[in-house]
């Protein structure tokens, strides 16, 4: 009995801090591989291995969406764009293009419309509710929410019909990387492409496409052995390899330009910044990364650079290097492949094989004020608590979930409720302080569980 109240009293002297914080990391699992994401004001679209996920950002909760329950053709999502009326575009590897509008599921693909190709890579929602789509030898596609035009290699200027990325200038000039047929542009009437063989451009693989606020393109190039960065400014070539800068013998992923114009390059051997006139290279010999396979890229509001690694997630503020992996923090897999940063500061955190991760160091925004319901509407007894605790919801409100989070943010349980009036077993959770996340139909409650 002595070491039980010990061990409650020391937990019990953590209850206010934790009470004032919530958890910094939030996992979530449906599907390993995270291959999308996209952010729709207070939601995040993610497309996975397993279908699509939409997370509320204020409440955190997961809506999954797959072939059993949904209009999902196929579960391999490969690209999400989300259109200035909120709809949502889904390609998928082998079943088309979806459309959903919130209510309403459509499919789009070789039978039913003018798709020409059922596998879908990429998709840019431009102007004037236009989609962009590229495919995988079947050429770029234009949709206006009626019509599909396809535009190939034997109807139109297009080099090639594979197209491997997709951007708009101010203009609303469309530029379009291919596969082996270098950079396509595009005014809606005229077509011009560059090449290694009639322009500075080096490479004609143009795997990533950015656009800064000139209007200077800047290409990310990879054309085996051939590999670099490539600036076009309409008039004026110039390429950057390993000829004349540091580490561009290896593919570039992609290019992020930070709030004072500095390039970030992505690339297999290490990060490279640029800003303008001197190149620095950042790599697991000379600075904080924990491993040179950069894999994805993202820019806070405050310019810290969060870097995704095949080793870990990376935070640098120009100084100093942290790493999370699975072994200090709530990331569920080591290699980080896409990262989405939102307007809370919460970093989305799509890894390869462990599913998806939201992480805030001054802990998760669980909800907003007007979506709480106060402390006091919800009681759980006892507490410090053992094998079982008591749930009860002292308002008119109905309890439909409740979830059990640690401290590093991972649910570890999660049950629905029937009742009012609940009794919730936790007689196999390890001893330590808990947060319990009780939802009603549109409101959060969270209170602190101390497990003895």
């Amino acid at each position: 009995m002595k070491k039980i109240i010990i061990i409650i009293v020391a937990l019990v002297c953590l209850l206010g801090y934790i009470n004032a914080q919530n958890p910094q990391w939030l996992n979530y699992s449906n599907g390993n591989k995270i291959f999308a994401l996209a952010e729709e004001g207070d939601n995040i679209w993610v497309g996975t291995n397993s279908g699509l996920v939409k997370i509320d950002k204020i409440s955190n909760n997961p809506i999954f969406y797959n072939t059993l329950n949904s209009g999902l053709p196929s579960n391999g999502i490969s690209s999400i764009a989300v259109d200035g009326n909120g709809v949502k575009w889904v390609c998928t590897y082998f079943s088309g293009l979806i459309k959903f509008d919130g209510t309403n599921w459509t499919t789009f693909n070789t039978s039913n419309s003018g798709l020409p190709n059922n596998e879908v890579w990429t998709i840019f929602a431009g102007e004037n509710s236009v989609k962009w789509i590229g495919t995988a030898g079947e050429g770029l596609i234009k949709f206006d929410g009626a019509n599909f035009t396809v535009y190939n290699t034997t109807n139109s200027g297009l080099p090639v019909n594979t197209i491997l990325s997709i951007a708009e200038d101010e203009s609303g000039v469309m530029w379009i990387g291919t596969y082996h047929g270098g950079l396509a542009k595009y005014d809606g009437i005229e077509w011009t492409t560059y090449n290694t063989s009639n322009s500075g451009l080096h490479a004609n693989d143009v795997f990533s496409i950015t656009i800064d606020e000139s209007g200077v393109k800047w290409l990310g190039v990879n054309d085996y052995p051939v590999y670099g960065l490539t600036r076009f400014d309409g008039t004026n070539w110039t390429t950057y390899d390993n000829s004349n800068s540091p580490r561009f013998c290896t593919y570039i992923l992609s290019v992020v330009i930070d709030g004072g114009g500095t390039k970030w390059i992505a690339t297999d051997e290490g990060l490279v910044k640029f800003n303008g006139t001197d190149w620095t290279t950042y790599s697991s010999s000379n600075s904080g990364l924990p491993s040179n396979h950069i894999y994805s890229l993202a820019i806070d509001k405050i310019g810290t650079k969060w870097i995704g690694t095949g080793n870990g997630l990376v935070k640098f503020d120009g100084v100093n290097w942290k790493i999370f992996n699975t072994s200090n923090s709530g990331l569920p897999h080591d290699g980080v492949v896409s990262l989405a940063i939102d307007k809370f500061g919460s970093k989305w955190i799509g890894t390869s094989y462990g599913g998806m991760a939201v992480y805030n160091e001054d802990g998760i925004p669980f909800s907003v004020y007007e979506n709480t319901l106060p402390i006091n509407k919800v009681k759980i007894f006892p507490n410090p608590a053992n094998d079982y605790f008591n749930l009860e919801m002292l308002s008119g409100k109905s309890i439909s979930l409740i979830e059990i989070v640690n401290i590093q943010g991972v649910i570890i349980k999660k049950q629905k409720i029937v009742s009012n009036k609940s009794v919730i077993n936790i007689d196999v959770l390890s001893s330590g302080i808990y947060v319990v996340r009780v939802h009603t139909d549109n409101q959060v409650v969270l209170k602190t569980l101390i497990k003895y």
